[in-house]
C-alpha cells in the first residue's frame, strides 16, 4: 500500500527547503520538483515541523524501491504569488495520504483523501483523482 504523511508547509519569508511557487499567470511546477521526503514514517508531526528526520530529495510520490520507500513523510513548502486569495488543487494517486497544511501564522489543517480511504472520509470529495486544496 502506498502510504505517504504529507507536509504541506505556506511559506514564510525564511525556509530552508526551496518553495515550490504558486503563480495564477503559470502553470505551476510538478509538486515533486520541490519534493523532500523522510522514511521515518513514525516520527510524529511536531518532530517534523521542527525539522527532525532525514529529509531528501525525491523525484516521485509513488514508492520506487530506491528513492521513495512504501510509507514515508513528504515536505512540501508552498508560495503563492497571487496578489488575491487563490485555490490550488494537488492530486495525488496514492492509496492513502494524511495531509497537514501548515499555514505561515502556525494554523494546521488536515486533509485525508487517496484512492483506498472512502470517499466520505476525503476532505475534498473527489475519487478520481484523489485531491488536497490548498487556499
Amino acid at each position: 500500500m502506498r502510504v505517504v504523511a504529507l507536509l504541506l508547509v505556506v511559506a514564510a519569508s525564511a525556509q530552508a527547503q526551496a518553495p515550490l511557487r504558486l503563480d495564477p499567470a503559470r502553470p505551476a511546477d510538478a509538486l515533486t520538483a520541490r519534493l523532500a521526503v523522510s522514511p521515518e514514517a513514525d516520527l510524529p508531526l511536531d518532530a517534523v515541523l521542527r525539522g527532525e528526520g532525514s529529509f531528501r530529495a525525491a523525484s516521485t510520490l509513488y514508492p520506487d524501491g530506491a528513492d521513495v520507500p512504501e510509507r514515508y513523510w513528504g515536505r512540501v513548502v508552498l508560495q503563492s504569488e497571487a496578489s488575491t486569495p487563490t485555490e490550488w488543487t494537488i492530486p495525488l494517486a496514492l492509496d492513502r495520504v494524511d495531509a497537514v497544511l501548515v499555514r505561515e501564522d502556525g494554523r494546521r489543517e488536515r486533509h485525508r483523501t487517496g484512492q483506498r480511504v472512502p470517499l466520505t472520509a476525503h476532505s475534498v470529495p473527489s475519487a478520481q483523482p484523489p485531491l488536497i486544496r490548498v487556499g
